[in-house]
C-alpha cells in the first residue's frame, strides 16, 4: 500500500513539473513558470503596451506555427535563464515549421533575453514593415540586452537572419551566433547573416562567437545607413558570403549615410566570399572601419573607392591555435597577451575599452595583457594540445 501511495505522489509531482500549456493568439503578461512548461504557442502573441512578461529558467517555448512573439511599445520581456537551465524558443517540428521571431517594437530598455536558445525562426514578408527582417530577433526602436544566448539556424528573407537592429542600439554580449542564413528570396540583396545593424543602429557587440553564418554581404555582421558599431573581442570563423558577387565573409558595410565601425581584439579565421580580397571585411560608400589588435589577414580585406579601412596598431595574422571545439585558446596561441585594454581612435577622438570579462565570465586580463578573441586564456587550466575540425557545431556549447 505504501509503495502505491509513493507511486501516486510521484505521478502527481510529475504532472506539476511537466505540464503542457497552450497559449492562444492574443496578449500575454505576468509570469511563465517552469512548472507550466512546455508552453505551446498557437498563434501570434503580444506583450501589450505597459505590461511585462517574465519567463523563468527551464521553460520551453514551442511554436506550433509561423507565429510572431511581439513585445509592444513600452512593454517589457524578461526571458532570463541560467547557465545550467536555459530557456528554449523553438518549433514543434523543425522539418515543417518555423516561428517568426522575438520582435521588439519601441520597447523599454529593461527588456532582456539571456541564457536562452533562439532557433528555427524565419522572417518572411507578410505585408507589414520589416516582416522579412530578423529571423531570430528583431529590434525596432528598441535596445534590449541580448546576453549569453545561442542564436542559431534562423532565416531571414532580407536582413539580419540572427538579429536585425533597426534604429536600435542593443547590447549583444557573450552569444553564440551560428548557422543563420538568408533564404534568397531577394536574390542578391541579403544582408547580415548573423547581425544586421541598419538606420542609426549603434550596437555594442562584445565576446560573441560567429560561425557558419551566410548572407550576400556581411555574413556575420552587416552595418549600414548611419550606424556606428563597436565590435570588440569576438571570434569569427567559417562565415560565408554567398552568391555572385558577394562581399564581407565576416563584416561588411554598404548603402546610405556614412557608418563608423571600431573593430578591436577580434579573431578572424577562414571566413570567405566570392570576391577576392573581401573574404573577411568589406567597407563601402564613405564608411570607415578602424581595425586594431586583431588576428586578421589584411589581404582579405578591402573597400570600394569611397569606403576606408584603417589598420591601427597590434594586428597579427597567425593561426590562433584553438584548444577545443569551443574555440578557447591553447597555451601556444599567438593571441595570448596580444590584445589591448583600450585604443584611442584619433579620427573620432574617442577611446574604446575592452571588456573586463570574457565569454566564460573570466576576468580580463588573466595574464600579462588582454587576449584577442572571445576567450581569455586561463593559465591555471592550460591546454597543451589543439585540434581544428571543419564544421564544428556550436549547439554543443552547454
Amino acid at each position: 500500500m505504501r509503495s502505491l501511495i509513493i507511486f501516486a505522489l510521484a505521478m502527481v509531482l510529475g504532472a506539476v513539473c511537466f505540464a503542457d500549456t497552450h497559449i492562444p493568439a492574443g496578449d500575454v503578461f505576468g509570469i511563465w513558470e517552469a512548472s507550466g512548461s512546455p508552453y505551446y504557442i498557437d498563434g501570434e502573441i503580444h506583450v501589450p503596451t505597459d505590461s511585462m512578461l517574465r519567463i523563468e529558467s527551464g521553460c520551453s517555448i514551442i511554436f506550433t506555427g509561423h507565429y510572431k512573439f511581439c513585445v509592444d511599445s513600452n512593454a517589457v520581456l524578461k526571458a532570463i535563464g541560467t547557465e545550467m537551465d536555459s530557456i528554449v524558443f523553438t518549433v514543434v517540428d523543425i522539418d515543417t515549421i518555423r516561428h517568426h521571431g522575438i520582435r521588439f517594437y519601441y520597447t523599454t530598455v529593461a527588456c532582456t533575453v539571456a541564457y536562452s536558445i533562439i532557433e528555427f525562426g524565419k522572417a518572411t514578408w507578410l505585408g507589414s514593415e520589416h516582416d522579412d527582417d530578423g529571423g531570430g530577433i528583431l529590434c525596432m526602436f528598441s535596445n534590449p540586452a541580448i546576453i549569453h544566448n545561442r542564436i542559431c539556424h534562423n532565416v531571414a528573407g532580407h536582413e539580419g537572419s540572427g538579429i536585425h537592429c533597426y534604429c536600435s542600439s542593443p547590447f549583444i554580449i557573450g552569444n553564440s551566433i551560428c548557422n543563420n542564413y538568408e533564404d534568397g528570396i531577394w536574390g542578391a540583396v541579403a544582408y547580415g547573416g548573423g547581425i544586421c545593424c541598419a538606420y542609426s543602429s549603434n550596437a555594442t557587440i562584445i565576446n560573441n562567437i560567429f560561425q557558419g553564418n551566410k548572407a550576400h554581404m556581411g555574413s556575420a555582421i552587416e552595418v549600414f545607413w548611419d550606424s556606428n558599431c563597436l565590435i570588440v573581442n569576438n571570434t569569427f570563423l567559417g562565415n560565408f558570403a554567398t552568391g555572385w558577387p558577394s562581399y564581407g565573409g565576416a563584416i561588411a558595410s554598404n548603402d546610405g549615410n556614412p557608418c563608423n565601425i571600431v573593430i578591436l581584439n577580434n579573431i578572424f579565421r577562414n571566413d570567405s566570399a566570392t570576391v577576392l580580397h573581401c573574404e573577411e571585411i568589406y567597407i563601402a560608400n564613405a564608411d570607415t572601419a578602424f581595425v586594431a589588435y586583431c588576428n586578421i589577414d589584411s589581404l582579405k580585406c578591402s573597400s570600394d573607392s569611397l569606403g576606408k579601412i584603417i589598420f591601427g596598431p597590434g594586428n597579427i595574422n597567425s593561426d590562433p591555435l584553438f584548444s577545443d571545439s569551443l574555440f578557447h585558446l591553447s597555451m601556444f596561441s599567438p593571441c595570448i597577451n596580444a590584445g589591448a585594454e583600450s585604443i584611442y581612435v584619433s579620427i573620432w577622438d574617442t577611446t574604446i575599452y575592452a571588456p573586463v570579462t570574457d565569454l566564460d565570465g573570466n576576468p580580463r586580463p588573466l595574464g600579462d595583457g588582454w587576449d584577442i578573441g572571445a576567450y581569455e586564456y586561463d593559465p591555471d587550466h592550460p591546454v597543451m594540445a589543439y585540434q581544428i575540425f571543419a564544421g564544428w557545431n556550436l549547439l554543443s556549447i552547454p
